[in-house]
């Protein structure tokens, strides 16, 4: 799973929070003042299309839909910062709206310096202001883009501040998103123990809440951490639990990410045939979705499993359908290491002038996109082949690295 995909974004100002703060007195009517009214409303109406394109996987348009949302809030306040007689009369509620929605867009578009920079003016906005429930709200998503910044003092600071804002104001929904944005900062500081209890706490807002989705992901975030301290059998709970709410809500992505998970820990207890059909679902799902990267992931999880049963001809058909999904999406990396993987069955199967074209196709890929591990693992299993190929005696050839 990628662990950072669990933070939990407070959602932007909509069209209709907006209309409330937008109501003018009859004598600040005029051209400019509509003219910036319209600018937010265009604004909010492409970042609402923008998010909602994220969320059908159309990247390029959903691009195209915040870029147009950030100049629209940029023009908006240009609009504002002029004074009262030649737009907007002077109003920081409605501004911090505008610079909060701004963070968001930036924060879509991984521009992190200018998000931190519109949210700071959205926090000096809601402080002046008075409006502590979106302060709450600021502070969370100030936490997200610093840790994408990576700037761990301030990470700490304003998830914590969150949290207390959050519950001095009665906002449970942003608590329990700070909280589980505070499990992914321990388990990042080395801190499961922390990480499990932050999650736990915000499960249960989140129980109580209804927010079903949100439930599901922190208690798959915990069968993550289970996972990566050797405790299978706990993981396997929770990513059972997972499982279940996500397919009683009909949320098809967070399902099959949960029988991934469970592919890779039934693998992990030596029972393929569990971890075949978890794997075999999963890859189902992504097929119905059109997820073509999630697909050749699948069919690459297929293939270790059959590697490990020592089906070699299986575990070449997977690897080479996953190969093949790979070179359509023209992701080299994800190229190389199927052609790495087609090689090491070639070799077990002793077919070595096979396995040599496909290691140096490997090899070629890996130079390209400078990964220097990958090189030297695929340079020493080349080096072992040709050896082989001139009667020399050599070791058993390394497992390609995953």
């Amino acid at each position: 799973m990628e662990f950072l995909g669990q933070l939990q974004v407070v959602p932007p100002k909509s069209l209709h929070d907006f209309k409330e703060e937008m109501v003018l007195p009859k004598d600040a009517v005029n051209d400019e003042s509509q003219g910036v009214i319209h600018q937010i409303e265009g604004a909010t109406r492409a970042l609402e299309e923008g998010e909602a394109q994220l969320e059908a996987y159309k990247y390029e348009e959903a691009n195209a839909s915040l870029k147009e949302s950030a100049r629209g809030y940029e023009l908006a306040m240009k609009g504002l910062s002029v004074s009262a007689s030649g737009g907007l009369p002077q109003n920081p509620s409605l501004e911090a709206m505008v610079w909060y929605n701004l963070g968001h867009v930036y924060t879509h578009l991984a521009e992190w310096e200018r998000a931190e920079e519109t949210l700071l003016k959205a926090m000096d906005m809601q402080k002046l202001s008075g409006k502590e429930k979106d302060l709450a709200s600021t502070y969370n998503n100030l936490g997200i883009v610093a840790l994408k910044r990576g700037d761990k003092a301030a990470v700490t600071h304003y998830f914590e501040e969150g949290i207390k804002l959050a519950r001095r104001v009665g906002l449970p929904q942003v608590e329990a998103a700070s909280l589980g944005n505070m499990g992914v900062v321990y388990y990042l500081k080395g801190n499961p123990k922390k990480a499990l209890q932050s999650y736990e706490a915000a499960i249960k807002i989140q129980r109580k809440l209804g927010h079903r989705p949100w439930e599901a992901k922190y208690i798959s975030s915990q069968g993550f951490i289970y996972q990566l301290q050797g405790k299978p059998e706990q993981a396997l709970h929770a990513y059972k639990m997972a499982l279940r709410i996500n397919r009683e809500i009909g949320n098809r992505r967070e399902e099959a990410s949960n029988l991934g998970s469970m592919g890779v820990i039934y693998n992990f207890q030596k029972k393929p045939e569990e971890s075949l059909d978890a794997y075999a679902t999963a890859l189902n799902i992504h097929r119905d979705m059109g997820l073509r990267s999630e697909v050749a992931k699948d069919l690459s999880n297929i293939g270790i499993v059959y590697q490990s049963q020592r089906k070699l001809e299986d575990a070449l058909n997977a690897y080479k359908e996953s190969l093949q999904m790979y070179k359509m999406l023209h992701d080299i990396r994800g190229e190389a290491k199927e052609l790495n993987n087609v090689a090491v069955i070639y070799q077990a199967q002793g077919k070595m002038e096979e396995a040599l074209a496909a290691y140096e196709e490997a090899y070629n890929l890996f130079q390209f996109i400078k990964s220097p591990v990958e090189l030297e693992v695929v340079k020493g299993n080349i080096a072992r082949i040709k050896a082989q190929l001139e009667g020399r005696a050599t070791p058993d050839s390394d497992r390609g690295k995953r």
